[in-house]
């Protein structure tokens, strides 16, 4: 297994920073978490996880990097505003993001004009300017995969669940990624760990942290140490 200096974990509500695969990725990385930036929202979308990657890749040296990036729903709205005091009061501003995975919004400053702006993730669907802002499904995947195989470090990539990524359109996409020698993990998570009858929080949609730990040491575990 490579040694890795630093590490990138992006998903939704199934990428939470603790008890579930981006800690136990850190840990069997010997990664702390100085070296360890995570972004992982509940109800975000792709597009979120872009527009952060960019700023991220603007602001760090990625030698020695190892990015993680969990493929969310391509019809989920999310995208970084700049807000204005009017703007601000149609939406919860007491839901800050926890730095874990609970939050309706995340605070950034902008690398080119280091401006105020924030992070909407999918609660705010019915936010006029968040859907003016949102791209059809189609583009927005071509921008996704695009951008995934042109990352300047080692990176692994999975769906967090199959109707994230319909199937045609996820073969399609595998020999696009292993063409630039990205790392792809065929099983999606959600769907292996029911299929294993790991154990799933009540909702039916999100793993608990033992079945995250089984799909972990059983199936992540395995890529990363190839890698």
């Amino acid at each position: 297994m490579k040694k890795y200096q630093k590490l990138v974990t992006l998903g939704c509500s199934l990428a939470p920073k603790w008890d579930s695969w981006p800690e136990y990725t850190a840990k069997h990385l010997d990664i702390g978490q100085d070296d360890w930036t995570h972004y992982g929202f509940g109800g975000s979308g792709n597009q979120l996880l872009l527009a952060l990657w960019h700023e991220y890749f603007l602001n760090n040296d990625l030698s020695d990097t190892l990015v993680i990036w969990e493929i969310t729903g391509l019809n989920r709205h999310s995208g970084i505003f700049k807000l204005g005091s009017e703007e601000k009061k149609a939406i919860r501003m007491d839901k800050e993001w926890d730095g874990d995975n609970t939050g309706w919004w995340h605070k950034i400053n902008t690398f080119y004009d280091n401006k105020e702006r924030y992070g909407l993730f999918n609660n705010f669907r019915d936010f006029e300017p968040f859907n003016q802002y949102n791209i059809d499904a189609q583009t927005l995947y071509a921008q996704l995969t695009s951008t995934l195989c042109t990352i300047p470090c080692d990176t692994l990539i999975f769906r967090g669940w199959s109707g994230a990524v319909y199937e045609p359109k996820w073969q399609k996409s595998i020999p696009v990624f292993e063409k630039y020698n990205k790392t792809v993990i065929t099983e999606p998570y959600v769907d292996w760990v029911i299929e294993h009858d790991l154990p799933m929080q009540e909702d039916g949609v999100h793993p608990r942290p033992a079945g995250a730990q089984g799909y972990f040491e059983n199936i992540m575990k395995l890529y990363l140490d190839k890698m």
